[in-house]
């Protein structure tokens, strides 16, 4: 625990670097750049009786200003760098990396979404208890950063939310590898996720493309809905294909998926409907909640909120939100 604590503390803090690491010293300040696994260069015995020999591959636990510490599946043991190969893997690996790639640090990565991974695979095995046991290797959904540094992820299938460390996971590695996407496809993560959670739209169009994206939950039981959405829906269909546009995206949360369809239908609104099973990971993704229908937010075209009705339906009303979507493409 106090070594996770450690590397937690030198990952937050980590500040922005110019070129690779030329030294040990600098490659300790580096977790992301350490290498998952080196060669062990000379045969080495524990006092538990346990061994490894020369050649042997083994995991990097953590890299210090002296030595580097590693993880042969059981047992940690410190040896100096030069008992391994860790600095020619080193080099391998920044000399196919570009210099963006290179500087790109956890706490530069934090405040930019554009290159945070839907998905990152993690690297150790892990126990969640009740039966639910990860291996090295599990693919989990990227949620965000912990103020430690450590990453928020929730598992395939089940939903639990867990906390890894960063070295723990492929993100570098991932987002890295958006770094060389064109802009055009480095849409920030919320939108990219909010897009992963919806059925494709018929005409091929993305939340990513629009100006402005408007999160709707209403249903034909509640009059207030019914009043508004075809309100929605005509100013949706009047800017449809224009310059400045918005695309309206209809949770579903609580009613069944018939029932979302139909109000829709009866409405009018040509809005973007969850996948099968993932209206509520996008309540959760989005924070939408209220206690009188309908919700409404309004984003701009990277997720940031604009404007959004209050809990009680009454500070901020739809109608006023939909005003001020009507004063923004006007502009």
């Amino acid at each position: 625990m106090i070594l996770i604590s450690a590397l937690a503390m030198l990952i937050a803090s980590s500040p922005l670097f110019a070129g690779p690491p030329s030294t040990l010293e600098e490659l300790a300040a580096r977790p992301e750049l350490w290498p998952t696994e080196v060669i062990v260069k000379r045969d080495a015995e524990f006092h538990n009786g346990a061994s490894i020999k020369a050649g042997q591959v083994v995991k990097v636990q953590e890299v210090r200003t002296t030595d580097v510490i590693l993880d042969n599946g059981s047992n940690y043991f410190p040896l100096l760098v030069e008992e391994t190969d860790l600095m020619e893997r080193l080099a391998i690996m920044v000399s196919s990396m570009t210099p963006e790639q290179i500087d790109l640090t956890p706490a530069a990565l934090q405040e930019q979404t554009r290159l945070w991974p839907l998905s990152v695979t993690s690297r150790i095995d892990l126990s969640l208890g009740d039966g639910l046991d990860l291996p090295a290797g599990s693919e989990f959904a990227l949620k965000g950063f912990n103020p430690d540094g450590s990453v928020v992820l929730s598992t395939r299938g089940s939903g639990a939310v867990v906390a890894m460390q960063l070295i723990h996971t492929d993100l570098m590695t991932r987002a890295r590898e958006r770094l060389e996407l064109p802009v055009e496809q480095q849409a920030p993560f919320f939108i990219r996720s909010l897009e992963s959670m919806l059925e494709p739209a018929a005409d091929g169009s993305t939340l990513a493309g629009s100006d402005y994206v408007v999160l709707y939950e209403g249903r034909d039981s509640c009059p207030r809905s019914s009043a508004f959405a075809p309100v929605l829906a005509a100013l949706h269909n009047r800017t449809f294909g224009e310059e400045v546009d918005f695309e309206v995206v209809h949770l579903a949360a609580i009613d069944s998926r018939e029932e979302h369809q139909a109000h829709l239908a009866k409405t009018g609104l040509a809005a973007r409907i969850s996948k099968e099973g993932q209206g509520q990971d996008i309540v959760t993704l989005t924070g939408m909640r209220g206690e009188v229908l309908p919700y409404v937010y309004l984003l701009d075209h990277e997720g940031n909120v604009i404007a959004g009705t209050s809990p009680d339906g009454e500070a901020t009303s739809p109608g006023e939100i939909l005003e001020k979507l009507t004063e923004l493409l006007a502009e």
